[in-house]
């Protein structure tokens, strides 16, 4: 797996060594599968066998539910889902309530000790959407935080959903920005709980697909910046089933 080194260890401003990250961009991945893989990577990182790994990826068609999430929010039953639309339902251990995946959405999972970065948990997720306004701001789009919603906002439309889940001071989960995604799924929702906000993407903020690989590239540049990590970046794809095993 090729692996780009964005800057070297030392911050040179500062004079002190940097954070590392290691970043794996796995095309499609099944829920479940990528699941697994962040419980065992969460486990990995607070034994201190792997530095923070970040995971990019997006998911076939799947409506997750958060731990304390209300399954009222799914507005049609799981049968009608799974036998007619080929959409699983699954109850998960992030925070928020009810949210979708599907193909044209980047996710991506944090596996990241929030204790290395010096910040509190109620900082992490203001970095994390600070990542994802400022990749929006690279393509002309004015995102905005609600205090009482994590998660990015363009007008009242949400773009970028965020849930976490953290044991013993790492993260797992982390956002989902909807970029080239088909946004007809979230009629069968009512997208993180609320009844009277819609969702938006890349694609309708600027009605035309976006270059999956600039937004990549330019989410990669915020989390080196805002984290305050050197990235290494290795381009994986889900193609390779040894790499889901790795850890």
């Amino acid at each position: 797996m090729p692996m780009i080194e964005m800057k070297s260890d030392v911050n040179e401003s500062e004079g002190c060594l940097r954070g590392f990250c290691a970043v794996y961009h796995l095309g499609t991945v099944d829920y479940t599968t990528a699941y697994s893989l962040q419980q065992n990577l969460q486990e990995a990182r607070i034994d201190g066998l792997i530095d923070d790994t970040i995971l990019l990826l997006d998911h076939n068609p799947v409506i997750t539910l958060g731990k304390s999430g209300n399954k009222n929010n799914v507005l049609v039953s799981q049968e009608y889902l799974k036998t007619q639309q080929g959409i699983d339902v699954l109850r998960t251990d992030r925070g928020g309530d009810v949210t979708f995946h599907n193909i044209g959405q980047i996710v991506a999972y944090f596996i990241v000790n929030i204790e290395d970065l010096g910040i509190s948990v109620y900082q992490y997720v203001r970095s994390l959407e600070e990542i994802v306004i400022k990749t929006l701001e690279d393509f002309g789009i004015t995102g905005d935080r609600d205090a009482q919603h994590p998660g990015v906002w363009v007008g009242n439309k949400k773009i970028c959903a965020i849930g976490l889940n953290v044991t013993r001071g790492v993260s797992m989960h982390g956002f989902a920005l909807n970029a080239n995604n088909d946004l007809s799924i979230t009629s069968y929702i009512n997208p993180c709980g609320l009844h009277d906000r819609g969702v938006t993407s890349l694609r309708e903020c600027l009605s035309q697909a976006v270059d999956m690989k600039t937004v990549v590239t330019s989410l990669l540049h915020k989390m080196d910046l805002i984290l305050d990590v050197d990235i290494a970046f290795h381009e994986a794809g889900a193609q390779d089933p040894d790499f889901l095993k790795v850890f």
